[in-house]
């Protein structure tokens, strides 16, 4: 398996990082555009060493003079400690130390916050996955759908769409 050969630069080059994106269509936001390198950059320190590690040449490039055996082997001794997952983690930790208290509410609605979403999931749990979302990207997508199947009483629930997804 051959690495591409780059120099070892002391800053990663924006326009390097991710060559392969996938397609952007034209009518793509411009804040859009902007960011999803960035987007890409961020994931990866979330997801942790195998990502990082995954993307070998991008945040480790081989130096000119390795060959691939050293290459791997230099990679497989590097350390990646994931300061950003765990800042995530701490800061959803933070806001989610107790439960909400909704107030208010009608009783009818009372039992529609037991699954709230196409997973069934309840609203704290939703609202933790929807705030670590908007912790980690500073975006968040949230929309109250409903079923397409004709029904006396519909359920609505809601949809989360990443800042990937969000392309206008």
């Amino acid at each position: 398996m051959a690495f591409p050969r780059t120099r070892a630069a002391s800053s990663i080059r924006r326009e390097n990082l991710f060559p392969t994106m996938w397609p952007i269509p034209g009518w793509a936001h411009p804040e859009f555009v902007y960011a999803y390198d960035d987007w890409k950059q961020t994931r990866h320190a979330i997801a942790g060493e195998k990502e990082i590690k995954a993307e070998s040449v991008v945040y480790l490039p081989a130096m000119e003079s390795m060959d691939d055996g050293e290459y791997l082997a230099y990679l497989d001794r590097a350390t990646y400690y994931n300061f950003s997952g765990q800042t995530l983690q701490a800061l959803n930790g933070t806001i989610f130390r107790r439960n909400p208290v909704i107030s208010g509410l009608p009783e009818r609605m009372v039992g529609g916050l037991e699954n709230i979403s196409i997973n069934n999931e309840s609203f704290v749990g939703y609202s933790s996955s929807a705030a670590t979302e908007l912790l980690a990207l500073g975006r968040v997508g949230v929309l109250l759908d409903l079923s397409e199947t004709p029904s006396v009483t519909p359920k609505p629930y809601f949809v989360t769409y990443t800042a990937e997804h969000i392309v206008d």
